[in-house]
């Protein structure tokens, strides 16, 4: 089976699932598109040779009966709203992060998900899918280093938009390795504390606070600190480090270039970008995610209730900013609907 796309969202994240679905990937064909730039979703159509339809907006594209899922790239603030209309449709959703700009969204979204004979979100949490973070959870997951006790993280970016804000330091940077710690303890949070230390003199945007420091910590009581500096200059890099009973865990430093020796220096370059950073991942995670369509089963991967979770997470981190205390995190235990593989239904 092929499975018949449609993407909603034709910007930079856009195109670049379009190229990999029809580039790159095996099992899919983008047969419709749209974009609010409806100029955008043509060029789309045109620059990548797609045979598709260009829709006016995401509720027409939606009511196309030979589309099995569908892509929702679109910004942000749209996603809620998207998502909501598709699952009123027999189609799977592939929406990238975030599931929705505001807790109650989410919070919608999977109440009216859990109406549904099964699971058919997958939200686009790609670390999960990064073969180093992924083979270090494996590693912990083993129990070769005991109990986890400590966790350090780094989400470094050279520079950042003229839009981005303060607040976009938790739901678009942080957000990642909030799913990503929760996933890889597999504890939940009870606590978040925002940090700023000493602000840097490169920051331009107004009202933003570079570096961030956030110290979560688990019911487990494993205490996590993830450092987001989104003005650093030099490169885009992630760290990790575990530490356990009885050793520690490190991710690998990634560098794709050789390192190079002369004249009494060593140096080797740096990835500048998200993109190339996580190229695996994200065709990794997309290729799982259209395999399980192919099978007419739910997707695996993060769900819109990782997603909820991300959003009260990342709600309390926002909350925190404002005076830099800590902000307690309590969310229901996982609904039932969650944590199996739903039945397949004809």
């Amino acid at each position: 089976m092929v499975v018949k796309v449609g993407v909603i969202g034709t910007g930079a994240m856009g195109r670049a699932h379009i190229d990999r679905l029809t580039n790159v990937l095996n099992g899919a064909k983008v047969v419709a598109v749209t974009d609010i730039n409806q100029e955008a979703a043509k060029a789309a159509v045109r620059d990548f040779k797609l045979d598709a339809k260009v829709y006016p907006d995401d509720t027409s594209l939606l009511q196309d009966p030979d589309i099995d899922a569908v892509f929702v790239v679109s910004f942000g603030g749209a996603h809620e709203a998207t998502v909501l209309k598709a699952l009123d449709t027999d189609k799977f959703i592939f929406t990238e992060k975030p599931l929705a700009t505001t807790l109650e969204g989410a919070k919608r979204i999977v109440d009216k998900e859990m109406g549904k004979p099964r699971k058919v979100i997958q939200v686009g949490f790609m670390r999960r899918y990064d073969e180093g973070i992924h083979a270090l959870k494996t590693q912990l997951d083993s129990g070769i280093i005991g109990t986890p006790l400590v966790v350090r993280a780094s989400h470094i970016n050279p520079d950042v938009a003229a839009n981005y804000s303060n607040e976009m330091a938790i739901t678009d940077t942080l957000i990642h390795e909030i799913d990503e710690m929760h996933w890889l303890l597999d504890d939940d949070y009870a606590s978040i504390q925002i940090t700023y230390p000493r602000q840097s003199s490169k920051v331009n945007n107004e009202g933003l606070r570079d570096p961030q420091l956030a110290t979560l910590t688990t019911k487990k009581g494993v205490v996590i600190q993830v450092l987001v500096h989104v003005t650093a200059q030099y490169g885009y890099e992630v760290k990790l480090e575990v530490v356990g009973e009885t050793g520690e865990l490190k991710l690998p430093d990634y560098g794709f270039a050789p390192i190079v020796r002369t004249q009494a220096t060593q140096q080797t370059a740096m990835e500048t970008s998200w993109v190339k950073r996580f190229l695996q991942a994200y065709n990794t995670e997309v290729q799982e995610f259209i395999d399980q369509v192919a099978k007419n089963e739910s997707p695996i991967g993060p769900s819109a209730w990782d997603g909820y979770i991300a959003a009260v997470t990342a709600e309390a981190g926002i909350r925190s900013q404002k005076d830099q205390e800590p902000v307690l995190i309590n969310v229901a235990a996982t609904p039932a609907f969650y944590q199996k593989k739903q039945a397949v239904k004809a």
